[in-house]
């Protein structure tokens, strides 16, 4: 992920071209005007956030791919330890 910038790799344009190929198959015609309407708003929740917002972020996307992660289990397991502590 690149906060702040676009960055067009072969994987995308061959995702991109996987879509199109997907879409050109649907016959729905209200799957497709439901597609539209999501398409026509993908710009709704684009959000403006601060610069340190965007540190975090870069901070977590690092964590992730260095692995420097929790599963969902683990943090659970840790709030209790740490509530049953106090």
């Amino acid at each position: 992920m690149y906060i702040g910038k676009k960055t067009i790799t072969m994987q995308t344009i061959e995702l991109q071209n996987r879509i199109i190929h997907d879409v050109l198959e649907i016959k729905d015609v209200e799957f497709l005007k439901k597609l539209q309407s999501l398409l026509s708003k993908k710009n709704k929740y684009i959000y403006n956030v601060s610069p340190l917002i965007k540190a975090q972020l870069a901070k977590s996307e690092r964590d992730f791919q260095t692995g420097n992660v929790m599963s969902n289990d683990d943090v659970f397991n840790e709030v209790d330890k740490w509530l049953n502590e106090k």
